[in-house]
């Protein structure tokens, strides 16, 4: 949202209206925050005007359900910007505790006050069914867990702490946390900006509904998770037929479940054998179905007593999803009649519908320009246009994996320098290990030289590999 803007489209214009709302707001945030955020999106030179007078609507009588959730609606906003912009300026730098507290107490705020968004629906004010969609209470831990790692590495020696191999190392481990709260927020602002969209008067009626039916299918499966990658497809009005080739893919999510499972998200138009507008659902290698609610179990339970069905779903957040080889476990495990109705039960969902009937695929065109153009304009580095027809979906699996697979291996390299320093053990050999995956990453996938790779060491390894995905993602 830097620099000069001559055009302010209508999700900045939703910011700029919430402002009025800020009486509502749950939270007093710190004014310097407040400032920061109102000069990305005011275009005065009287700021400080504009900030009283919405300070002196704060202090003003009592407020209504709308108002007060419009207000929240802010708050969550003001600090979702606030801890990107946190995390952006902490790259490059080991994370600290004071930085550290100050991201935990974003998080509780941002968990609570959004879980509560989430309860509602903004058109009715009905509580809407299901848990309290806390959606960070993973990072929330996970940030407590490098808070008591920092502890742990104060009670160092001076001559270790300062050892250019151990800062070296931290400074890894810190780059990976980073990436790794940076994809929730992305999730978070993703999911925000539904929100707003669903709230706000200058968009279309229909983009309010698909919005709202989006945001309420999504709060479900992604709860505390990350999106790695986004891709927009960038000729949402003419992307159904270009040079001869039928594309009805508008846009894949990649994301991440706590659990550690990978998933990419697809949102189809209509195509041959699909009539409505859809969501697919893959897992690497393989096209799954979209996870079922807790009284679709149940019933299935209902139907299927012989049947064990925890062997073919698991639960994560509120839905119970489809396990890896579905399909061949039920025909292995269930007799005739069990497996007709499960069968049946993942082929209903693979092209899953979540619109409801009236939504046109111009409207949904309309409104993906509008999302898309929300995404631009809140610095999601994770999102990117990219013609989707051109995506392969497994070689992208195979970037997630490797970057996984290298924070894993930091991590790893972490825990035993740590042990090294406080409890005196040798681990040579586990380093070594480690080298060798490493190594191999190297040698398959970037094509590395063999002589090349010997010579580096272990940190350098991981930043060859940072590089090969960057090469990728160009």
């Amino acid at each position: 949202m830097k620099g000069d803007r001559k055009v302010i489209n209508d999700f900045v214009k939703t910011w700029i209206w919430l402002m009025d709302y800020y009486i509502g707001s749950y939270l007093d945030l710190d004014v310097r925050i407040m400032k920061n955020f109102l000069e990305k999106v005011l275009y005065t030179d009287e700021l400080n005007v504009v900030f009283q007078r919405i300070l002196n609507d704060k202090e003003k009588g009592k407020i209504s359900e709308k108002i007060e959730k419009r207000g929240i609606l802010l708050n969550v906003i003001i600090l979702l910007d606030d801890t990107y912009e946190m995390i952006c300026k902490e790259e490059g730098f080991i994370l600290l505790n004071k930085s550290l507290d100050y991201l935990i107490n974003n998080f509780l705020s941002i968990n609570w006050l959004l879980a509560y968004l989430l309860r509602k629906d903004f058109e009715n004010g009905r509580k809407s069914e299901g848990n309290t969609y806390q959606q960070s209470d993973i990072i929330i831990e996970f940030l407590k867990v490098i808070r008591k790692e920092n502890n742990i590495r104060k009670m160092i020696k001076k001559d270790d702490a300062e050892k250019e191999e151990n800062i070296k190392i931290w400074e890894n481990v810190s780059k990976y946390d980073l990436k790794f709260i940076k994809a929730h927020v992305e999730y978070l602002k993703f999911l925000v900006i539904l929100l707003c969209i669903t709230e706000s008067p200058f968009y279309s009626k229909q983009s309010r509904m698909i919005a709202s039916q989006l945001k309420n299918c999504l709060k479900k499966i992604l709860v505390n998770c990350r999106i790695e990658k986004f891709f927009m497809e960038p000729n949402i009005q003419y992307s159904e037929e270009e040079f001869g080739i039928h594309t009805t893919t508008k846009f894949e999510m990649y994301f991440i479940q706590s659990n550690g499972d990978r998933y990419c998200l697809r949102l189809d138009f209509p195509h041959n054998d699909v009539k409505k507008i859809h969501f697919n659902i893959h897992e690497p290698f393989r096209g799954t179905a979209f996870p079922i609610k807790k009284y679709e179990f149940q019933e299935l339970c209902d139907k299927c007593p012989d049947c064990d069905l925890n062997d073919f779903f698991y639960k994560y957040g509120d839905c119970y999803w489809f396990k890896n080889n579905f399909l061949l476990k039920i025909k292995e495990k269930c007799k005739d009649e069990e497996y007709v109705i499960l069968y049946k039960k993942f082929c209903d969902n693979r092209h899953y519908n979540f619109l409801s009937i009236g939504i046109t695929c111009e409207d949904m065109r309309n409104f993906l320009k509008e999302l898309f153009e929300a995404i631009s304009v809140w610095d999601m580095q994770n999102c990117i246009y990219k013609k989707n027809k051109s995506i392969d979906v497994n070689e992208q699996f195979k970037l997630i994996n490797i970057l996984e697979g290298a924070r894993q291996m930091i991590y790893d390299i972490n825990m035993l320098q740590m042990d090294e320093i406080f409890n005196g053990k040798n681990h040579i050999y586990e380093k070594k290990e480690i080298r060798k995956q490493a190594a191999y990453i190297l040698l398959k996938y970037v094509k590395c030289e063999k002589e090349e790779i010997e010579t580096k060491s272990l940190n350098d390894l991981f930043c060859s590999i940072d590089l090969k995905i960057i090469e990728e993602e160009i």
